[in-house]
């Protein structure tokens, strides 16, 4: 049997080691640190092995066995070289499609070791003769190459193709759930790996690598275990003293259509109207109650039905509110699709007190950078009709008893924090009933605002600035984009009345680098605290764009 290794080239111990986690522990692994993709295939010359897998230490296997078939494939039809083609096929490479792109590929490094000659590959360009290997078939439609040298390593591909090699191309598509990573397909069109880029800002975005890990993981379970059933899904519903409203969620739960394995879990908290003898009435096998004596705030509700369920899976319903018929349905088909999802969450119809469709509360798909930036200025997922896998819990905690309002926001920060999945199911899966009485109204409320700068507080403490605003240039003016963003935070301080938190940032920022942001900011802290001519000082030393202002304003809250 010929002898096959994976190869990685290195510059981050914690990425290798959490790539290296999917990876065929029977197959040898070489680190090579020290090179750069200049002459990285160079140093295969030096390389016992007859197969070389070239695999990044941010590339993320889906699917071993495929890729070892891929290398058979290889032999069968004699091929030396597997790759996607650098431009033309990734959305973001529009250069060379000749060359493959060096985070993926496969080599027949013994004949590539017999005719290895460094002089000619170091003198080999691109020239017209070798249009004649573009891969047009695999091209994106309207997508830009250009034949060119502007890539070092090209020089090896060209030399490899001019000397006779044959290359097997592959697709490549951008993967839903992160817009920068890219699905590498084998030439059956199913996904191979995830390639998530940039390995070298992995303390910054690490929650991108872990994502692509925890696929691989699950993806990697799904294929080897034989067929099981649905998991168990429960159904929460935490109930005070709305019978008549209760009786149509309830109803809305028993009527899911397409999946039976699931239970209905009501929390009676303290109820003191007919909600007890109309549960008690209920002949249904799939419903379980637990009856409080007394009322308890909503999170400590919610925590009482996570401590009860018997499920895998929780799926929120809120008394007043109910599920569409496919609701759970659909949500397990995205489970399938998406194993290692942690939270589905689906769109909503905002609705009148008769449940009427007034307008379409939509949630789309959210990278994990997206994800981190949204968290900043709200939540950005719905609790209603939303499937969290029972383990989170395990993860980051229950919910935050000492919130009145928010806690489902809270929970999503720290969910992040933990590398959890959230994915998007693209069906409409409730009704939230807009009413007096919903947790929608009233978001200008003291309790709101307290709540909100809660969370903004959490978020702070367990992400690092730089991973909520990363296109900023942290680079090269650390400092400048610091302060920035700072003026940025204690603008949305200012929004949710905490006046405090809002002065420290703004002070932390001046003395970094002041700005007309911080002094926009300054100068509405002191309006609201009364401090009319401070406030107009600070303003008439301001020199921001109007859109700069526009913007900060919206940021605070300011019309």
């Amino acid at each position: 049997m010929d002898e096959v290794v994976v190869v990685t080239r290195s510059v981050n111990d914690a990425l290798y080691d959490l790539s290296g986690e999917l990876l065929d522990p029977s197959i040898k692994r070489i680190k090579l640190q020290g090179t750069d993709a200049d002459n990285y295939f160079y140093a295969f010359n030096d390389i016992e092995a007859d197969w070389i897998i070239n695999l990044d230490e941010d590339a993320f296997v889906l699917d071993w066995p495929r890729i070892m078939g891929l290398l058979e494939q290889m032999k069968e039809n004699g091929y030396d070289i597997c790759g996607v083609p650098d431009g033309g096929v990734i959305d973001h490479r529009f250069h060379n499609p000749i060359s493959p792109n060096p985070f993926f590929s496969i080599h027949h490094n013994k004949l590539i070791k017999e005719k290895f000659d460094l002089k000619e590959i170091e003198k080999t360009v691109f020239t017209e003769d070798l249009k004649r290997f573009t891969p047009k078939g695999l091209f994106k439609e309207n997508h830009k190459y250009e034949f060119d040298n502007f890539e070092p390593y090209y020089s090896y591909f060209f030399w490899l193709l001019k000397t006779g090699s044959r290359f097997l191309y592959l697709d490549a598509e951008a993967w839903a759930r992160d817009e920068v990573t890219t699905t590498v397909l084998d030439t059956e069109k199913k996904p191979l790996l995830l390639h998530t880029w940039f390995a070298r800002d992995y303390d910054n975005q690490s929650w991108r690598f872990h994502l692509a890990k925890n696929f691989g993981e699950a993806r990697r379970a799904q294929l080897t275990e034989e067929a099981v059933e649905p998991p168990l899904v429960t159904i929460g519903i935490l109930t005070h003293n709305r019978r008549d409203l209760l009786q149509e969620a309830l109803e809305s739960a028993f009527a899911q259509t397409g999946i039976e394995r699931y239970e209905v879990l009501v929390l009676d908290n303290g109820s003191s109207d007919e909600t007890t003898q109309y549960l008690e009435s209920v002949k249904d096998s799939r419903l379980r109650t637990v009856r409080l004596p007394n009322n308890l705030e909503k999170s400590a509700g919610r925590n009482a039905i996570i401590e009860q369920m018997t499920g895998e899976f929780v799926l929120w319903l809120d008394d007043d509110d109910v599920l569409l018929p496919t609701a759970l349905r659909s949500h397990l088909e995205v489970l399938d699709r998406n194993p290692d999802a942690d939270i589905i969450y689906g769109n909503l119809y905002g609705c009148d007190n008769d449940l009427n469709v007034l307008r379409e509360m939509r949630y789309p798909q959210r990278s994990p950078g997206e994800i981190l930036r949204a968290l900043l200025f709200f939540s950005p997922f719905p609790n209603g009709g939303s499937l969290i896998r029972k383990t989170v819990f395990d993860r980051v905690g229950p919910y935050e008893t000492s919130l009145s309002r928010a806690e489902d926001y809270d929970l999503w920060v720290r969910a992040a924090a933990k590398h959890c999945a959230f994915v998007q199911n693209e069906s409409f899966v409730y009704k939230y009933r807009d009413h007096e009485g919903n947790a929608f109204t009233g978001e200008e409320s003291p309790e709101f605002a307290i709540a909100s700068s809660f969370v903004l507080t959490r978020l702070l403490q367990l992400h690092p600035l730089r991973s909520l605003f990363p296109t900023y240039n942290w680079d090269n003016h650390e400092d400048g984009v610091r302060a920035h963003v700072l003026s940025i935070v204690a603008a949305r301080y200012l929004k949710y009345q905490d006046l405090e938190k809002a002065s420290h940032l703004i002070k932390k920022s001046m003395s970094l680098a002041p700005s007309s942001a911080a002094l926009l900011v300054e100068s509405l802290i002191q309006k609201r605290l009364g401090n009319d001519d401070e406030a107009y000082l600070r303003l008439m030393q301001c020199s921001a764009t109007n859109k700069e202002l526009r913007d900060l304003l919206e940021v605070a809250g300011v019309s």
